[in-house]
């Protein structure tokens, strides 16, 4: 049994087998149940090898144990799917053990760590309920009183000047509110049971269906009527629910019309519906998350063609007192001096005139970065009028220049209508849905960026929501929200170890700022660090913090001196054996180095190139270099090597050396060479933990052609990595104090747009990234921002009975309002608060002009 998550990955296993001749059954969602049951059978009846499909189709209640060996290319966090799929084939009937591999890649660490942390509580709820059993046999009511959910949670609350938030069920927190004491309401519900934040039975999650959820809200919206002024708002964040073909029987997606239902029932406890904002998204985006806009099946029928899913915020009014009239009891007043005619107009509009500018032609877009080119043309659609057959033919003209994307939406027509927004992207946070304007500058870093994580550096795109990452404190702590943010402008910032980090300009590093002082050497010990925007770094210094060191596991310092030499001249043979080459003057030395894991002979390879397959009965070595990668440019320290204390990083970091280094005897300087900069990134740590000393890494020669033993190859970048060794008598010792490294920078210099990317880290708002510490990127709230400042005064109180990470009080408080909310998570309330009593702080500071006021007075 052979299991995949995305068509590409079936074609492909398709493509493989049939290259050996392999018979197969593969199964796709767009057959029709008869050929979906004819494959099943044929492979039942042994007539192919191999059953091909995906967990979300097979995985679920398939007797599949005539097979005993599963197969998974590639894995995702979804543990649900891996162990359904697993029990496909160790079920009751199976008279075989069962085997499941797991196939990979290095960028998958992470996700191979977080399921075996899955698979571990599996078996404890499992163990758990076997006790149960034994317990209480199958009588019913005996066994739901062992296993009950959590019930009530115990209150928690907290406040500060301007806010107050409780941890407790929203429904009896708002009973106990007083009538008529909240100016707006701004929420975004929970979408039914689609997703549990708690294991309290308070949790709107632990629902069956659309219709019990709403039975559930029927106590609270009531109450929400109750608090609320009359002829105030309240603002309801919403989607609709994607329903598949293959769990409804309707045999096509359909929609759950969650927004219609959410209108039908705030009309029913009393609401006035005002009406909708649209948040347009991108269908492309959608259909690779959810295959149900697939331009290859609208071709096969086109009466499968939905459209996308957009997101509402519903906007409700409780009814004025005074019906007679049109205003709420207490109105929201705009002041003309301030809001004019004009931007009345403009806000109530959105109407441009065109500057007489003629449209781009697809020649044009297509010489653009594809997210410069989405946002051109949807400028474009915004000044002129609209031109369906000119938009098609634009978008078939950049498919034939190859220019289209595949995996988002390039040419997206732009909104006129002040109530879709489609300037907003969107980002999956642990809250609600928060957005951004592609206007407003955003602080991010460049695709591609290494992100050092608990499982090593890593792609920023490729960093999970629940990863941890090493903060400016020297801890490591969540990431919370990842997010595209399109191409902007950046810079790239040079630093000694810093080779080459690109963000935006104002992307705040974690500097100590000298640059108000002539000799900045001098005075860099006593400036306190701070966060200063990346293009004003010049000439200060940057900071590398070292995570805390643990116990290895393995402590034998000679295993990783071994592992040193293996990622600077070793391989992986067919057989899977560890294999470390070296010159023929080299053999004797590395023999006697070796110890218990070598004794096997040396063999001639080249003209002066010896290879020795290691010994490894207990496979002590393979365990480790498993997790180092494969190939020249895709080695990389593995993840406990970050954590390993001083010994066994020094070993690790001379036995590579002993391979890839060259000592400098006149300067006391090692230096080494290799293709692989995420290899020589991790090496800087290990000369600051075991040497204190930083570590240079720097661009090497560019890719080129080249040859290596009389063969003609494509060889890539070099980058280079040196060290001094410590040495008291010299004059300029490198800059290492109790806070870490810091790193003088040497420019920031603009290198034009790029693809760049937004984390959000729990609580320490911080990332290391290309061996430097960077600020979390801050997150913008256009949403939630526009509705407060739309339906609300200044001092209003503007509240949120499901609070999440309290986005609605913080950004109340900062546009001059009071927040309140709820939250029944009690990880999440505790970290809300941190984030409301920061924004408390930073809007008490005292500002330039507060200062001298009081000098004045």
């Amino acid at each position: 049994m052979i299991w995949c998550d995305l068509n590409d990955e079936q074609r492909a296993i398709e493509r493989a087998l049939d290259e050996r001749g392999l018979t197969y059954s593969s199964i796709y969602g767009a057959l029709s149940v008869e050929e979906v049951e004819r494959r099943l059978q044929e492979w039942r009846d042994r007539r192919t090898y191999a059953l091909i499909g995906k967990p979300v189709m097979l995985g679920q209640g398939m007797n599949l144990q005539q097979c005993n060996t599963a197969v998974f290319v590639g894995i995702t966090f979804k543990f649900n799917d891996l162990i359904q799929a697993v029990h496909r084939i160790q079920r009751f009937g199976q008279t075989r053990p069962c085997a499941a591999h797991l196939i990979y890649a290095e960028s998958e660490r992470e996700v191979v760590r977080t399921l075996q942390a899955k698979w571990a509580q599996h078996d404890e709820l499992t163990a758990r309920m076997t006790q149960v059993i034994r317990r209480h046999g199958l009588d019913t009511a005996s066994i739901t009183a062992a296993l009950t959910r959590s019930i009530g949670v115990d209150r928690a609350e907290a406040s500060g000047d301007g806010w107050f938030v409780a941890n407790n069920d929203c429904v009896l927190e708002t009973r106990g509110m007083a009538d008529n004491s909240i100016d707006l309401i701004v929420t975004s519900i929970p979408f039914a049971n689609h997703y549990e934040y708690t294991p309290a039975v308070e949790d709107f999650g632990h629902t069956d269906d659309n219709d019990h959820f709403w039975a559930q809200m029927d106590h609270l919206t009531p109450e929400l009527l109750r608090i609320l002024r009359p002829g105030r708002i309240y603002a309801c964040h919403v989607k609709d629910r994607i329903l598949f073909g293959n769990v409804t029987g309707a045999g096509i997606p359909t929609v759950s019309p969650f927004h219609a239902e959410a209108i039908f029932h705030a009309r029913r406890h009393g609401f006035d519906y005002m009406g909708m904002i649209t948040v347009v998204t991108d269908v492309v985006r959608e259909n690779n998350q959810t295959y149900r806009l697939g331009w290859t099946e609208q071709c096969k029928d086109g009466t499968k063609m939905g459209v996308g899913s957009p997101e509402y915020i519903l906007l409700f009014h409780k009814p004025q007192t005074d019906r007679t009239k049109g205003y709420a009891d207490v109105p929201v007043v705009k002041d003309k001096a301030s809001y004019t005619r004009a931007r009345w107009q403009v806000d109530a509009h959105a109407f441009w005139r065109s500057s007489g500018n003629r449209t781009l032609t697809p020649e044009e877009l297509a010489a653009l970065p594809a997210d410069q080119m989405s946002r051109l043309f949807t400028d474009q659609t915004l000044r002129e009028v609209y031109d369906y057959e000119h938009h098609i033919a634009t978008g078939e003209a950049l498919e034939r220049k190859g220019a289209l994307p595949a995996t988002f939406m390039s040419l997206a027509p732009g909104s006129h209508h002040p109530d879709v927004w489609h300037d907003v992207n969107r980002m999956l946070t642990l809250n609600t849905e928060q957005s951004r304007r592609a206007q407003a500058m955003h602080v991010c870093l460049a695709r591609d960026s290494l992100v050092l994580t608990r499982g090593g550096y890593k792609p920023i795109q490729q960093v999970q929501v629940g990863e941890q990452v090493l903060t400016h404190k020297g801890r490591w702590r969540p990431v919370i929200a990842v997010q595209n943010t399109g191409v902007r402008p950046v810079v790239q910032v040079r630093a000694q170890s810093v080779p080459g980090l690109t963000l935006t300009p104002d992307h705040k590093l974690w500097t100590r700022d000298v640059r108000g002082f002539a000799r900045k050497a001098d005075y860099v010990r006593r400036v306190e660090p701070g966060w200063v925007p990346a293009e004003d770094t010049v000439g200060s210094y940057i900071n590398r913090k070292l995570p805390p060191a643990e116990v290895p596991s393995v402590a034998d310092p000679e295993v990783w001196w071994i592992v040193g030499r293996w990622l600077a001249d070793g391989h992986i043979e067919s057989r899977g054996g560890l294999v470390i080459s070296c010159a023929g003057d080299e053999v004797e030395a590395l023999a006697a180095r070796l110890g218990a894991f070598g004794g096997n002979p040396f063999r001639q390879t080249g003209p002066n190139c010896h290879q020795v397959l290691l010994r490894d009965p207990d496979r002590v070595l393979r365990n480790l270099t498993k997790a180092c990668g494969s190939g020249a440019a895709g080695k990389h320290l593995p993840p406990d090597a970050y954590t390993l204390p001083a010994e066994q990083a020094k070993a690790l970091l001379d036995g590579y050396l002993s391979g890839d280094g060259h000592f400098l005897a006149d300067r006391n300087r090692w230096v080494a060479s290799s293709v692989s900069r995420e290899l020589l990134l991790g090496m800087a740590f290990l000369a600051q933990r075991a040497y204190g000393a930083i570590a240079s890494v720097y661009p090497g020669r560019p890719a080129r052609r080249g040859q290596i033993e009389g063969r003609d190859v494509e060889m890539r970048q070099d980058w280079i990595f040196g060290f001094n060794l410590p040495d008291p008598a010299r004059r300029k010792q490198p800059l290492i104090l109790d806070d870490g490294a810091w790193m003088k920078v040497r420019e920031a210099a603009p290198t034009g747009e790029v693809e760049t990317w937004n984390l959000r880290v729990e609580e320490d708002e911080s990332y290391t990234a290309e061996n430097c510490v960077v600020k979390n990127c801050p997150l913008q709230f256009d949403i939630v921002d526009r509705l407060i400042s739309r339906y609300s005064n200044p001092g209003d109180l503007v509240f949120d009975p499901f609070g999440g990470l309290f986005t609605v009080p913080v950004r109340a408080l900062k546009l001059g309002r009071r927040g309140r909310a709820v939250e029944l998570n009690a990880g999440y309330f505790r970290d809300g608060v941190g984030y409301l009593r920061a924004t408390e702080r930073e809007l008490s500071a005292p500002s330039l002009f507060d200062l001298l006021d009081l000098d004045a007075a």
